[in-house]
């Protein structure tokens, strides 16, 4: 059983536009919680972090085939929306 459990979440603006439409303004949700019964009665918005911290925990690349500046200003934010 794994010891956290995560989830990444890009918002496109704009339907159809797949990759082209990611730009240093699009939103981007990631949450890591703990797998264990800590959780409970906490909302998820409490366990948001940054894509880069997924990645760091998780050794995978999100967002790779956008552009490194874009990719770099996505994914270190926490989104607070």
């Amino acid at each position: 059983m794994p010891a956290k459990n995560w989830k990444v979440i890009v918002v496109l603006d704009r339907q159809g536009l797949g990759m082209q439409g990611i730009t240093s303004n699009t939103r981007a949700i990631a949450v890591m919680m703990p797998n264990d019964s800590s959780v409970k009665g906490s909302g998820w918005k409490s366990f948001r972090v940054s894509v880069d911290l997924v990645e760091r925990e998780t050794g995978l690349n999100f967002l790779s085939n956008v552009s490194p500046q874009v990719q770099q200003i996505i994914e270190g934010k926490v989104d607070s929306q």
